[in-house]
């Protein structure tokens, strides 16, 4: 399948076309909507280096049109969006993205999802869902958030909403201002979030400062943003922290979707979107939480 494509290569973005093989226990999808976050700008800026071109847009929905071998061919025309990533599947960084007319995805990391505008931002919210139960099941109470991205956002307000102490450092105003509206506590700099912390989430692409934090605060654990581990970025915690990546996965679809019919119209505002596909604009342009286009109608 040729597919129309906004690509990223070598720190460069770009318009092409692309050849897509659909493998073996994956879909064929056509997407309706693609997210542009951070996880896609890392990449833009050279961050990690990438040997050939990978579609961007690190989450998105569409409908399914075809079912390769061994996925369940009950699923073709279902409106699904990207629920989890794996050691094989994060795009853009592992595997193409979903800023195409047509997009490959692993079987089992999609999930049937609501038509809604918020569709694209499922995976986020399932990587939050899955964060906060880590942090329940092993009874973190006090939580020190590292950035304020969409991902540390979300999972921030999940934490407060099950009744843990939250405590965000935001790393920009507008990003703070968000974490506001949310209703979350703010410390300004990370020498003022507490060291009797149970937990720390990880979401500031800093390793300096992150390490700098953990051997001060030597939380149990340590929820660590995908990118981080997936690039093989390493932070040295203390021997008794444990680091914790999460996946999301389906399981988590239906907290996603209740975290974000209730966060919508306060994130929506600081999401740009855009119709059809374009490369992005500049960083210093991009609206705080990202893109979401609107591929196809």
């Amino acid at each position: 399948m040729l597919a129309d494509a906004i690509l990223i290569r070598s720190g460069s973005v770009y318009r092409d076309k692309i050849l897509l093989l659909l493998e073996r226990n994956h879909v064929l999808i056509k997407p309706l909507q693609a997210y542009w976050g951070g996880v896609d700008e890392a990449l833009r800026n050279g961050i990690e280096p990438l040997m050939e071109p990978r579609i961007g847009g690190s989450s998105g929905a569409g409908t399914v049109v075809e079912a390769g071998v061994d996925a369940l061919p009950d699923i073709r025309g279902r409106f699904v969006a990207l629920a989890g990533i794996g050691k094989k599947y994060f795009p853009p960084l592992v595997g193409n993205g979903f800023l195409s007319t047509y997009a490959v995805v692993p079987y089992s990391m999609v999930a049937e999802a609501p038509r809604k505008e918020y569709a694209p931002l499922l995976l986020y919210a399932a990587l939050a869902c899955h964060a906060a139960d880590e942090l329940e099941l092993r009874d973190a109470y006090s939580v020190a958030v590292l950035g304020a991205g969409l991902f540390a956002l979300l999972v921030s307000h999940i934490a407060q909403e099950r009744g843990l102490s939250v405590s965000i450092y935001p790393t920009t105003k507008e990003s703070e201002r968000i974490a506001k509206e949310l209703g979350l506590r703010i410390n300004p700099s990370l020498e003022q979030l507490g060291s009797d912390i149970d937990a720390a989430i990880i979401s500031l692409y800093d390793t300096v400062a992150v390490e700098h934090f953990l051997a001060r605060s030597e939380p149990r654990i340590a929820v660590i943003h995908p990118l981080l581990a997936f690039t093989g970025i390493r932070v040295s915690p203390s021997d008794w922290t444990l680091i914790v990546t999460p996946r999301g996965g389906k399981r988590y679809v239906g907290c996603a979707v209740r975290v974000l019919e209730r966060l919508w119209q306060k994130i929506s505002k600081y999401i740009g979107f855009v119709e059809g596909l374009a490369p992005p604009p500049d960083c210093s342009k991009l609206p705080v939480l990202g893109l979401i286009y609107r591929v196809t109608s």
